[in-house]
């Protein structure tokens, strides 16, 4: 398998992947800008099922809450106000789901990275 800090969520992607392969898209994710830099060569590590070649026009932004609590030096690149078509976008509608639970989010902080 591939030994990255990412390796979890390099496979849950590339899984996703698997049925989307050939779409163009955009990946919102809270450190798109440090995930997405070597994911191409990270996938080429996996087992022949999970290898799979990401569409070339394939971009990561960094959902607009989370960007300002980002360096801004050189993010412009993952910021979704300047690409065509989804500068009105946030990315951050998944999490609004979550907010409902953040009380509970504390009893697993003592689980370990495996459990939680």
């Amino acid at each position: 398998m591939c030994s990255s800090s990412y390796v979890n969520m390099d496979y849950v992607f590339a899984c996703v992947m698997l049925f989307w392969i050939g779409i163009s898209l955009f990946i919102s994710y809270d450190i798109a800008c440090q995930w997405f830099k070597y994911l191409p060569e990270r996938l080429r590590k996996f087992p022949p099922p999970l290898r799979i070649a990401l569409p070339s026009d394939t971009r990561a932004v960094i959902p607009k809450l989370h960007f300002n609590a980002h360096e801004q030096k050189n993010h412009s690149q993952f910021s979704a106000n300047y690409i065509p078509g989804l500068g009105r976008t946030d990315g951050e509608g998944i999490e609004r789901r979550w907010w409902f639970i953040q009380p509970i989010a504390a009893s697993t902080i003592g689980m370990g990275p495996g459990r939680r």
